[in-house]
């Protein structure tokens, strides 16, 4: 039985709002109803039972790291597809198909291949850029190489880079990349191999031409993404230790957690929000 006379001993815990002495197992003041600190014991029950914060933390890192990386990935196969990630090389590729229409009407018309396509006439309604030498150049203004043994040709551009051998954004691109049928005569019509597609490197660290990575958007919607997974799990994760049944529920929450982040990312890179692409 409490009583407001007198300090606390051994079996009791004084009220510090009445100062009623209450038995030690209560967590509220049996006079005033004030809560009432926890003992030594309890103290110690509290902190046998609390799951330690590095491992509340390894769950949802893992769910926030596979969030990100999994959209990452479903971001980077959207820009590979988009045709506005890849606009110089198609525009390239489009150049050098006019330079071949050009080469095969020079060949109508004079019975034999140029030895050089510097200051060759476009074919019909085709048309290329050049540069001040009057030699066709690609999309990053480098001369277009032509080569010919009299009987073959071959019009190449070694891609962004300007160096021979490569893949994605510095794939050597060639007429043999061409269609069989007349050339595309517009960038959006273009089909490039696929080694020509952005690695996902380049997807990373690529520069548009403001200096700013060209996928910003899209990365930035796969980290946000994987951070919003992350927050959310960690406030599923129990503080303290549970049961199976407790720790089965968190797991089940942790996966709903990362399937439906990654559904609204899945539709936010479809929709190439918010890079444009």
């Amino acid at each position: 039985m409490s009583t407001r006379e007198g300090g606390s001993d051994d079996r009791t815990l004084q009220c510090p709002k009445c100062g009623t002495n209450n038995p030690r197992d209560v967590a509220q003041c049996l006079y005033c109803g004030a809560s009432l600190p926890p003992t030594s014991a309890q103290l110690a029950a509290q902190r046998r039972s609390s799951v330690p914060l590095g491992q509340r933390l390894v769950g949802p890192l893992i769910a926030g790291v596979s969030v990100a990386l999994i959209c990452s990935v479903v971001a980077w196969e959207q820009y590979r597809a988009s045709p506005v990630s890849r606009v110089s090389q198609a525009v390239t590729l489009v150049d050098i198909g006019a330079v071949q229409q050009a080469v095969e009407s020079y060949l109508r018309d004079k019975g034999r291949l140029p030895s050089s396509v510097e200051g060759i006439p476009p074919a019909g309604n085709e048309r290329f850029r050049t540069g001040v030498t009057g030699a066709p150049v690609d999309s990053w203004g480098r001369p277009l190489r032509y080569w010919t043994d009299g009987k073959r040709y071959r019009v190449v551009s070694y891609g962004r880079d300007g160096e021979p051998g490569g893949v994605g954004c510095d794939y050597d691109l060639s007429c043999d990349d061409l269609p069989a049928a007349k050339p595309p005569t517009y960038w959006l019509l273009v089909k490039l191999p696929d080694l020509a597609k952005p690695t996902f490197g380049q997807f990373l660290t690529d520069r548009a031409a403001d200096g700013a990575p060209a996928s910003t958007g899209m990365l930035a919607m796969c980290f946000v993404s994987g951070l919003a997974a992350f927050f959310i799990a960690f406030r599923g994760t129990p503080v303290r230790a549970g049961s199976r049944a407790a720790s089965g529920a968190l797991v089940v929450t942790l996966i709903v957690t990362v399937l439906a982040t990654m559904m609204v990312t899945f539709a936010i890179a479809v929709l190439h929000i918010p890079s444009g692409h």
